[in-house]
């Protein structure tokens, strides 16, 4: 059965195989069977799981080694569903011939599919398959339908169909520029009360996708914040831990120890010391801390047993980023990644993707990075999830689309979404919205709860999405200016230039009984965003600063900013800057001065 295989797909398997051989004897446990073929691109129900496991592990030593696993992996690739047996499955049911089958033959196909869907399942399935109504079902939705039936099937999803589950701007948030004055933030108008963040945490505080990517997150620190709020922070106090640890070998509150270190050297202040003396208590602090994580990161917790893998993930991000002292050294973060990965650290195997993809600390190389990802996904590492999906989607990495997967991977990622991982909520929205419905059944309704989702968990993208909504009365929103200025608001503070220039808009209008019309206020908010690069807000200055709106009139300052937005094809700048040349040193008349330019 493995002739049948290419020598690049026995290479892939291998990789895969071995980052999962931890201690590098040939075999992986069959408890690890499941994580390694989902790696791999495929998604094994549980029993076929143990149908597996029985047939290859015969001595019931509980271990699979690699021809055991290529062969079994051969089987599996044969086994599964091809489009003409999808055809051949539509027929069945297509009695007429005519090229549709109902809704009602729909639930029974799926069963002999071989997919056990509860009721509630299969008529979400049908709402978003019967996309022009008819009450019934063509091939193009059927096809549909059979990949929305392996999405059902995976673990959380029922969570994410009855929370109802964003791609975030392609160089994550914009960094907010000071000026001066700066902009006052609307108040007190009574708009959309947003609803506290979803309490769900991570397991692992790990990088956004959207950030850089030795971005400093060390581990659950809002949990831990919270752990270390209830410890007293003086000097007597950290002598009675420190001899409590003494007589403790647990690694995890070893390392609990250790970030605890870390926060009292910001906290303990004994008034008695001199700045000096308290400077080098804190010193000493962070030098305990660093040679504990050190030693819990190299030697054995115990004889037998690997390194504490959350320490390794630890000191890796202080490489990577310099912190705690340490020098910036990408190599070393690269290697601790990769050895608390090979542990099954989700954090730290995301991270060693993001490093094969971007050669920090290593060469540069695709495949391998995608395998990282593959093996972080299936750990559930939200990041590694979305990153995932939108490598499937977009055909990232020299990778080939793939539509199908990309979106099992998303919902996935969506259905344990939290304020560091919100991203995929908002990327479905953007699937939902589309009119088309390429890849995604479009659903007005359902893509405003998907944004609404993000925008409670603070992603900014996405409560933009919802000003723009409340203020043109789409995605199934009525038009509520307050709601729309409550959700740009959110937006522009935490530094998304959109949402800074649509506040500018709606101060240069103002809007009845929610916000009073400021022109100070609308050229302060569209210069915020145009020093982000934002060609609209470029505009939006220059006409501001030609007809003196919120600031004094400059035509060589008008010049200046229609001349940035035009350098990036801006076509009316572009107009405007030739209608000021051409003039002058004298303002030439405007056409369509009524119209507003920024809303």
């Amino acid at each position: 059965m493995a002739e049948h295989l290419s020598e690049e797909q026995i290479a892939e398997f291998k990789e895969a195989f071995s980052l999962f051989d931890k201690d590098g004897d040939g075999t992986i446990t069959t408890k690890e069977l499941g994580t390694v073929m989902r790696s791999l691109g495929q998604n094994p129900t549980e029993a076929e799981l143990q149908d597996m496991v029985n047939e290859i592990d015969a001595d019931g030593d509980g271990t699979i080694d690699f021809p055991e696993f290529l062969t079994m992996m051969a089987r599996k690739m044969k086994d599964t569903d091809s489009e003409e047996e999808i055809k051949e499955a539509f027929k069945v049911f297509d009695k007429d011939g005519n090229g549709f089958i109902s809704a009602a033959e729909l639930r029974h196909v799926m069963t002999n599919l071989g997919e056990k869907l509860s009721d509630q399942e299969v008529e979400e399935m049908i709402r978003e398959a019967d996309t022009d109504g008819d009450g019934q079902i063509n091939y193009d939705e059927f096809v549909k339908m059979c990949a929305m039936a392996s999405m059902y099937s995976l673990p959380n999803n029922s969570s994410y169909v009855s929370e109802a589950p964003g791609m975030p701007p392609a160089n994550g948030y914009y960094a907010v520029e000071p000026t001066t004055p700066v902009p006052s933030t609307p108040v007190a108008f009574g708009g959309i009360g947003s609803p506290s963040p979803a309490s769900r945490t991570s397991s692992t505080h790990i990088l956004s996708p959207r950030g850089s990517f030795m971005e400093s997150e060390f581990g659950d620190r809002r949990r831990r914040d919270s752990a270390m709020q209830t410890l007293p922070y003086t000097k007597e106090f950290v002598d009675e831990y420190r001899k409590r640890m003494k007589a403790d070998p647990d690694p995890e509150a070893q390392f609990a120890f250790a970030m605890y270190l870390i926060d009292a050297a910001k906290r303990v202040a004994d008034p008695r010391d001199s700045a000096k003396q308290a400077r080098k208590y804190r010193d000493t602090l962070l030098t305990d801390s660093l040679r504990l994580i050190k030693k819990l990161a190299t030697n054995p917790v115990a004889p037998g047993k690997p390194p504490f893998a959350d320490a390794q993930f630890f000191l890796a991000n202080c490489f990577g980023n310099g912190s705690l002292g340490l020098p910036v050294d990408h190599t070393k973060a690269y290697h601790l990644y990769v050895q608390a990965s090979k542990q099954n650290h989700p954090a730290a195997t995301y991270r060693t993707a993001v490093c094969n993809e971007v050669g920090a600390g290593t060469k540069r190389n695709y495949p391998r990075g995608l395998l990282f990802y593959r093996k972080a996904a299936s750990l559930g590492d939200t990041a590694g999830m979305y990153k995932l999906g939108m490598i499937l989607l977009h055909g990232l990495l020299e990778q080939p689309r793939n539509a199908r997967e990309a979106i099992v991977w998303l919902r996935r990622a969506a259905g344990q979404a939290d304020e560091d991982n919100p991203h995929a909520l908002h990327e479905l929205a953007q699937l939902h919205q589309d009119p088309d419905g390429k890849i995604a059944a479009y659903n007005e309704v359902y893509a405003r709860d998907l944004y609404t989702q993000a925008a409670q968990l603070g992603y900014a993208p996405s409560q933009c999405k919802l000003g723009e909504a409340y203020a043109s009365g789409t995605l199934a929103c009525p038009a509520d200016a307050r709601a729309s200025i409550s959700w740009y608001t959110k937006a522009a503070n935490k530094g998304d230039g959109n949402a800074e220039l649509a506040l500018s808009g709606w101060y240069l209008t103002g809007g009845e009984g929610v916000l009073q019309q400021s022109d100070s206020e609308a050229y302060l908010w569209a210069r915020r965003a145009a020093l982000k690069g934002i060609a609209n807000a470029e505009y939006a200055v220059g006409h501001y600063t030609e007809v003196g709106i919120g600031t004094r009139t400059d035509l060589e300052e008008a010049k200046r900013w229609y001349g940035r937005a035009a350098a990036q094809g801006h076509a009316r700048a572009a107009q405007r800057l030739a209608d000021l040349r051409q003039a002058g040193g004298r303002a030439p008349a405007r056409e369509g001065d009524g119209d507003c330019v920024v809303m």
